[in-house]
């Protein structure tokens, strides 16, 4: 219906703001990072918007960035989560991590999430991995490692340095940043985890 609105923040709060359109006060539920770029009284502000629309039900979702917009789509069109279900993950991890955590297959740190328990994380990888590996994201969008097989490797060696005793996200950061660095044809789970020993 709207794809975008451009006014004046004449309310905000961690999770809805008010936007002003030529004296038209727009209730607008954003997550919390969109309103940590916002500030009352800021004009001509550009919200991406997601209109939901049920029997009883009409609201506006909005969103600093587009991607974001996306991502949010994307996540309604996973079963058993609705608008404030995906408001609520996005206001706990930025969009970028969240996809890491889809692509590279990290339930543990899907659990994390409010609302997001095992049987919907799972959700999340099966119905959504491969829809954003097509759109041409890898685990930080400019990573090596964009294929399943690499993906793989990735989870061999995080499942490596957590068996060892790492705790998972930082085995996770850890490797993601060896893998960006290295020659992919060098690449193996012995040498990830070899430098991720070194480098700790």
């Amino acid at each position: 219906m709207f794809a975008y609105l451009i006014g004046k923040i004449t309310e905000k709060e961690p999770t809805r703001c008010t936007l002003e359109i030529q004296g038209v006060g727009y209730d607008i539920f954003i997550p919390f990072t969109t309103s940590q770029t916002l500030a009352i009284g800021q004009k001509n502000v550009k919200l991406f918007t997601y209109v939901h629309v049920r029997e009883d039900v009409f609201q506006v979702y909005g969103f600093a960035d587009e991607k974001d917009k996306e991502i949010f789509k994307l996540l309604l069109s996973v079963g058993g989560i609705g608008p404030k279900s995906a408001l609520g993950i996005l206001s706990g991890i930025s969009r970028v991590e969240l996809q890491n955590r889809i692509v590279s297959n990290d339930i543990p740190g899907l659990i994390s999430l409010p609302g997001i328990g095992k049987k919907t994380a799972e959700r999340l990888i099966v119905e959504l991995r491969d829809k954003l590996v097509k759109m041409g994201f890898s685990a930080t969008e400019d990573d090596k490692y964009q294929t399943s097989e690499d993906s793989e490797l990735v989870e061999d060696a995080v499942s490596a340095l957590v068996s060892l005793g790492y705790p998972k996200t930082a085995a996770l950061k850890s490797i993601r940043q060896i893998v960006k660095k290295s020659d992919a044809q060098s690449l193996s789970v012995e040498h990830l985890v070899k430098e991720a020993l070194q480098s700790a």
